[in-house]
């Protein structure tokens, strides 16, 4: 009888360990598995955005004479910056951001290939700014995938027509895209608004030693001048060629 009860209690004790949350984990578990190298591999082949600057180029302002005597027209400097979307999808430019690293004034002492550019955007600059000012623009770039891009920033001052001189400026231009919060340096360029002429900032020993508020004038332009010298930055044709000091020993021929 024992012997009987023992034989019959075999199987139900051999399937006793097959519980419910043992079946349920057999089922799950691959699934689970499966689910999560789909998520892997969708997340490693997923599109993204991979933009890069490929340059930045800096344009002199000018003055343009008009066709009527005694008109002109002051054309701004520009800053250019080219990028190219090395990624998968499109990226989108949304914003740009202007740091001004540095800041001169060059005074007036005495009166006498490439990519096509696809948009123009305006920005004012300040004429006392403090260090580490930012001036915010809005942008609006898509550029395809494997393809490239050039836009510029137009540098403007206000009312131009009566700045007797040249601001020089030292900025950090960074690109906002594609939502990210970190922003896409752009490089560091030097220019001058609302243009610069170097061939009219020659200086003389004689006019160092010009008494009065025009010998001050020629001092403060000379030691701007140095000062902006040293600065670091892409700069324009112009400003490259420039010399390394504008004081000239004797008089002027």
């Amino acid at each position: 009888m024992a012997t009987g009860q023992g034989r019959s209690a075999g199987p139900a004790t051999r399937t006793r360990w097959l519980t419910p949350e043992k079946v349920a984990a057999w089922v799950v578990a691959p699934v689970l598995v499966t689910a999560l190298g789909v998520a892997i591999t969708s997340w490693v082949n997923r599109p993204r955005t991979d933009l890069e600057v490929v340059g930045v180029t800096v344009l002199d302002g000018s003055v343009v004479t008009g066709q009527r005597e005694g008109e002109f027209e002051i054309v701004s400097p520009k800053v250019q910056v080219a990028v190219r979307n090395v990624g998968d999808q499109v990226s989108v430019v949304t914003g740009a951001q202007l740091e001004i690293l540095d800041h001169a004034f060059f005074e007036v002492c005495e009166a006498g290939g490439a990519l096509m550019v696809s948009q123009t955007y305006d920005v004012t600059l300040p004429l006392d700014p403090e260090p580490g000012q930012v001036l915010d623009v809005d942008v609006a770039q898509e550029i395809e995938p494997a393809r490239a891009d050039r836009f510029e920033f137009s540098l403007q001052v206000p009312e131009p027509q009566d700045v007797v001189g040249t601001h020089m400026y030292r900025v950090r231009v960074s690109l906002t895209r594609d939502g990210d919060s970190e922003t896409l340096d752009a490089g560091t360029v030097v220019f001058g608004a609302p243009h610069l002429l170097v061939d009219n900032l020659w200086v003389t020993d004689d006019d160092l030693e010009i008494p009065g508020p025009v010998g001050a004038c020629y001092r403060r332009l000379h030691q701007e001048y140095l000062r902006v010298q040293g600065w670091e930055g892409e700069t324009s044709e112009q400003l490259r060629a420039a010399p390394e000091d504008v004081l000239r020993e004797g008089p002027l021929d």
